[in-house]
């Protein structure tokens, strides 16, 4: 939930499976995802505490990678892979495109493929009666 309503989440593929595993290996199939005979709910309903400790166990900071790190990161792998900028608002959630950008890191390497495919495409242009290469 963001702003006071729900927004849903696209998921890949192999996210779908893990989970669709997961629920036939579950007790109860048809329940929570992360049940909790601790909570009112039945259910976890934040996943800070999980979060924490597995960004410890992998040797990282959890004062600075947070759950928030990982729509960064998501957002940001898709416009590497190549995602034009609505489908990016539409993966987010985002309503302005502002937010989208503030999101859509460039990164190093994409920013490299971006050049090189650049590059391949252009004329190098040598002296008269030299003939012109591709690089």
């Amino acid at each position: 939930m963001k702003g006071d309503k729900w927004q849903g989440q696209p998921l890949t593929k192999g996210i779908t499976e893990t989970i669709t595993n997961e629920r036939k290996m579950a007790q109860d199939p048809d329940g929570w995802l992360f049940p909790s005979p601790r909570t009112k709910s039945g259910h976890i309903e934040q996943l800070s505490e999980a979060f924490s400790r597995c960004v410890k166990t992998a040797g990282m900071e959890p004062a600075v990678v947070v759950p928030h790190t990982m729509r960064h990161t998501a957002i940001s792998r898709l416009a590497v892979s190549g995602a034009d900028i609505k489908t990016l608002q539409e993966f987010s959630g985002h309503e302005s495109m502002v937010m989208v950008l503030r999101y859509a890191h460039a990164q190093d390497r994409a920013v490299n493929q971006a050049l090189d495919r650049m590059e391949g495409g252009t004329i190098v242009e040598l002296p008269a009666g030299s003939q012109a290469q591709k690089s």
